[in-house]
């Protein structure tokens, strides 16, 4: 299982525990995790191959119990927690954690749709396929709406302290447009109006004047 898709599976089970209102600690330890899962240079599977979880650990926001979930997916391909009890993703619970989509219509989309996720879900709502197995255009504009605010979240980042000055924002907004256009900058697959999983969107990532960036293009509607 490669990096992108182990940091996928954990990003749904955020998604999963914060349509139950878990602690918001615990949603962010998935996500930050999934980020570092992201930036890591090397297969996570090599990783753990060398160094076995001890490896996992050293690595910043993954701790003993996010090891074995990790570990998990790359040895078995199961999702597994220290908590056995809410391990498993459930795509359609996923679903019914959005306003308006109750089981019937969670099984419905799930079923007919093969929607598993999110941002399938949103793309499915632009593209005209929720219409077409019908749901009502209120329904609708209220299920974008709501996408939108949940997708367009940052899930990584942590609360910002204070802020960098306009100088150095917009010098790294230039850097980032310059690389981009040179295509020198590697590339992400968007989880957002992405269907096809390409991996096109140029990510720049540097530390100034104390300060981290991570710069990418918006992907919207």
């Amino acid at each position: 299982m490669d990096n992108q898709t182990i940091a996928q599976r954990l990003l749904d089970y955020a998604d999963q525990l914060e349509g139950r209102d878990s602690n918001v600690y615990r949603i962010r330890a998935y996500r930050r995790a999934a980020q570092t899962v992201l930036e890591l240079d090397r297969p996570v599977a090599e990783l753990i191959a060398e160094q076995g979880r001890g490896g996992l650990e050293a690595l910043p926001g993954i701790g003993s119990h996010l090891s074995y979930t990790i570990e998990g997916l790359v040895k078995t391909g199961e999702f597994r927690t220290v908590n056995m009890d809410d391990g498993h993703i459930d795509p359609e619970q996923i679903l019914t954690t959005l306003p308006g989509v109750g089981p019937g219509l969670a099984r419905q989309i799930h079923e007919e749709l093969g929607i598993t996720r999110l941002e399938e879900l949103e793309q499915a709502a632009h593209d005209g396929r929720l219409a077409k197995l019908g749901v009502g255009p209120k329904r609708l504009r209220g299920l974008i709406d709501a996408l939108a605010g949940r997708l367009a979240r940052n899930r990584f980042a942590a609360p910002v302290v204070g802020e960098p000055d306009v100088a150095t924002l917009l010098a790294v907004d230039q850097e980032y447009r310059d690389l981009a256009e040179r295509k020198t900058l590697p590339t992400v697959s968007p989880r957002r109006f992405n269907p096809q999983n390409e991996p096109w969107l140029p990510v720049f990532q540097v530390s100034r004047d104390g300060w981290y960036f991570r710069a990418a293009f918006s992907n919207t509607a």
